[in-house]
C-alpha cells in the first residue's frame, strides 16, 4: 500500500509532537500497541501523547513505559473546554486511529487543528493531509490494520514486531502459579456466558485436571459472581486489581486463559498466553478479532443471540485441545505463534 510521507520523516531527531486519538475502548488501546512501540522507536525524542477516552484511561500507565503521555477526554462541556484549551495545536500531527469512520474523532481533528492529519481513508466526513488506504478487514488481522498507520512516518510495518504488548508490569504477589484461568466478565450483554456456564466449566475443568490450579478473574463488578462459582467449585478468585496493568500482571502468572472476547483476550495476546475465546457469530465483512500470533482455541457462536448458547461441552473440548498442545510441547506457555487454530465446533 502506499502512503504519502509526512514531512516530520526527513528530519527524525527533530522534536517532533504528534498526537494518537484512540479514545475508545481498552482492547482498542491493546491493538494500538505496536504503532505506540514503533513511533518511539523511529522518534526516540519526539513529544508522543495518547488522547484515550473514560473506558480506557487506566492505559494511561501502560503508555508512560514508552514516555508516552495521555490525555483523557470524557465528552462533557466542560472537559472538551479545557482538553481544547490544553492541546488545540500543540501537536504538529495528530492521527486519527479509528479504522471506521467516527464523529468524535473527526470533530476532535478539526478542533486540534494541527498542520498535519493522519487517518484511514474510509467514509471520512473530515479530511487528513495524510490518508492511509484501509486494509480488507475481513483477510487483515485489525493489529495489522492499525499498524498501516505507521505508513506516513516513513515505517513500514512489515519491519516492525507487530505484537502488541504491556511494558513494566507491575509486581503482585502469587502464591502459586495458575494452570487455567477463567474470566468471566464481558463488555456487554451479548458477550455475557452466564453463571450457570461457568460453573459447568469449572466443574468440568475440576474433574478432568484434578491436580491443576484453577482461578477465577473477573472485572470489579462481577466480583460478586466470581466469588460464588469459586464457592461453589472449590477454586479460588485473584485478588483484587485497582487498575487493567495489575490484573494483566496477574494474568501473567496463569498458564492459560480461558475468557469472552472482551479486552482480555488482547492483553493475553501482549502477555503470550495462550487461551481459548468465546466469540459472537462474527460480521462477514470483519475478521474475528483473535488473540495476535499467540495459541488460541476460538469457539465461535453459531447463532446471533451472542455466546450464551454455546454449550459447555465444547469449551470443555477447547480447553482440552489447548491443554493437549501444551503438554506435547508443541508450543511452550508464554510463547508467540504464527498461527491460531481453527475454531472449535
Amino acid at each position: 500500500m502506499k502512503a504519502d510521507v509526512l514531512p516530520v520523516v526527513s528530519a527524525p531527531s527533530r522534536p517532533v509532537s504528534i498526537l494518537l486519538i484512540r479514545t475508545d475502548k481498552i482492547g482498542d488501546v491493546l491493538i494500538s500497541t505496536p504503532v505506540f512501540r514503533a513511533l518511539r522507536s523511529r522518534f526516540p525524542d519526539a513529544r508522543i501523547d495518547v488522547l484515550l477516552g473514560r473506558h480506557n484511561a487506566s492505559m494511561a500507565s501502560a503508555l508512560a513505559g514508552w514516555t508516552i503521555g495521555s490525555s483523557v477526554y470524557d465528552k462533557s462541556l466542560l472537559g472538551t473546554i479545557r482538553l481544547l484549551l490544553s492541546l488545540r495545536r500543540s501537536h504538529e500531527v495528530v492521527v486519527d486511529m479509528m479504522d471506521n469512520p467516527s464523529r468524535t474523532s473527526s470533530i476532535l481533528l478539526r478542533l486540534l487543528a494541527p498542520a498535519f492529519s493522519v487517518g484511514f481513508a474510509n467514509g471520512r466526513t473530515s479530511p487528513v493531509t495524510h490518508s492511509v488506504p484501509v486494509p480488507d478487514r475481513s483477510r487483515v488481522h485489525i493489529v495489522e490494520c492499525m499498524t498501516e498507520l505507521l505508513r506516513p512516518f516513513g515505517i513500514e510495518p512489515e519491519t516492525v514486531d507487530r505484537r502488541p504488548s504491556l511494558p513494566g508490569l507491575p509486581a503482585v504477589s502469587a502464591p502459586a502459579s495458575i494452570d487455567i484461568l477463567v474470566h468471566l466478565s464481558a463488555g456487554k450483554q451479548s458477550l455475557w456466558w452466564g453463571e450457570e456456564n461457568f460453573r459447568a466449566l469449572v466443574k468440568d475443568l475440576r474433574t478432568q485436571y484434578p491436580r491443576y490450579r484453577i482461578a477465577l478473574g473477573s472485572a470489579p463488578s462481577d466480583r460478586s459472581v466470581a466469588e460464588r462459582v469459586a464457592i461453589a467449585c472449590g477454586v479460588h478468585v485473584l485478588p483484587s486489581s485497582r487498575s487493567v496493568v495489575e490484573y494483566a500482571a496477574h494474568m501473567a502468572q496463569a498458564r492459560m486463559i480461558v475468557t469472552p472476547d472482551t479486552s482480555v483476550v488482547h492483553l493475553a495476546s501482549a502477555l503470550h498466553r495462550p487461551s481459548v475465546v468465546l466469540y459472537a457469530k462474527p460480521h462477514a465483512d470483519r475478521m474475528v478479532w483473535l488473540p495476535y500470533r499467540t495459541p488460541c482455541r476460538p469457539v465461535i457462536a453459531t447463532d446471533d443471540d451472542g455466546i450464551r448458547g454455546i454449550p459447555v461441552d465444547r469449551v470443555t473440548a477447547a480447553v482440552t485441545s489447548l491443554v493437549a498442545e501444551l503438554d506435547s510441547g508443541a508450543v511452550a506457555p508464554g510463547s508467540s505463534a504464527p498461527e491460531h487454530s481453527p475454531p472449535v465446533a
